[in-house]
C-alpha cells in the first residue's frame, strides 16, 4: 500500500475500484451512506480483524464492532490483512467457537 491506495495489480482491485467508484460522487467523496439501519439490526455479528493488519486492523474495526447492537470483535494475533490465508485454524475456531 503506498500513499493508501492499493496496487492496482492486486487480485480484485478493478473490481473493488468500479464498486467504490459507484458510491461516490463527481469529487470522490462517498456518498452512501452503509450506516443507515444498522440501529435496527439486533442480529450477533463477529468481526474478525489482524493484529498486524495496517489496512483496516484491530482499531478501524472497534469503530465498525461499535455500530452494531450487538457485536464481538476477535483478533487474530501474528496476521494480517489476509488473516484466513495466514492463520486459517485460529480464524476457523473462533468462528466455529462463535
Amino acid at each position: 500500500m503506498a500513499n493508501g491506495y492499493m496496487p492496482t495489480s492486486r487480485f480484485g482491485a478493478m473490481a473493488s475500484g468500479i464498486m467504490l467508484q459507484s458510491a461516490m460522487d463527481e469529487k470522490g467523496n462517498i456518498v452512501v451512506d452503509f450506516t443507515k439501519g444498522l440501529d435496527k439490526f439486533h442480529h450477533q455479528v463477529l468481526i474478525l480483524s489482524g493484529r498486524c493488519n495496517t489496512i483496516i486492523g484491530p482499531e478501524h474495526q472497534e469503530q465498525h464492532a461499535a455500530l452494531f447492537n450487538f457485536s464481538k470483535h476477535v483478533v487474530i494475533e501474528d496476521a494480517g490483512h489476509t488473516m484466513f490465508g495466514e492463520k486459517p485454524k485460529q480464524c476457523l475456531k473462533v468462528i466455529k467457537d462463535y
